[in-house]
């Protein structure tokens, strides 16, 4: 019996696996709106009901799309406190740089925020939630404690610079990237400093 339960599982869990990844692929093609459930159940090779069985709607797909995005954003970077002794431009750099690379690495996800702003007033980031986001934020405020940047700076302003400068990179035709993420490391460096 417990065997069977475990082949099910198994099974419930490799469907689940599959219905992401059809899912956040069809997301990222054509958006949250123009995506429909039958296309990513036909992606994914499996019963459309199957979805509903899994996610409830297509809202409740998009939410864990969402959230396996995060996931692989926690699971590749794990900034610990101790990068707060390394300084402000040494975190700013790290902080840039791991977005740069997460959005190179995954290239749907730069996508799906693609058509968030084109589709909302105010897009939610879609790792707003992470643990990663959560330690590089509170990093940035012990940096404020310490004197190293300036206090009046919100910090959830200053990841979403990092976030907003970082996504420009991937729409620069003659640009050397490098150079950029460099530039947007400066310019961030100067602007939070105290």
């Amino acid at each position: 019996m417990e065997k069977i339960i475990k082949q099910t599982r198994t099974s419930a869990d490799k469907t689940r696996a599959s219905v992401l990844k059809a899912a956040e692929k069809l997301f990222a093609k054509k958006g949250f709106a123009g995506a429909s459930i039958s296309e990513i159940a036909k992606q994914a090779k499996i019963n459309q009901s199957l979805i509903y069985h899994h996610f409830d709607s297509k809202d409740g797909l998009w939410k864990a799309v969402r959230q396996a995005i995060s996931e692989r954003y926690n699971e590749i970077y794990s900034l610990t406190p101790c990068s707060v002794k390394l300084g402000l431009k040494a975190l700013l750099r790290r902080a840039v740089n791991d977005k740069f690379n997460f959005l190179k690495d995954n290239p749907t996800v730069l996508r799906i925020v693609s058509w968030q702003r084109l589709v909302c007033k105010q897009p939610e980031p879609l790792c707003k939630k992470s643990a990663y986001r959560a330690k590089l934020s509170e990093a940035f405020t012990l940096l404020q404690q310490k004197g190293e940047m300036r206090s009046k700076v919100d910090v959830d302003m200053v990841m979403f610079m990092v976030g907003s400068m970082v996504h420009e990179a991937f729409y620069l035709s003659d640009m050397d990237q490098d150079c950029y993420l460099a530039f947007v490391v400066e310019s961030l460096y100067q602007s939070f400093k105290k």
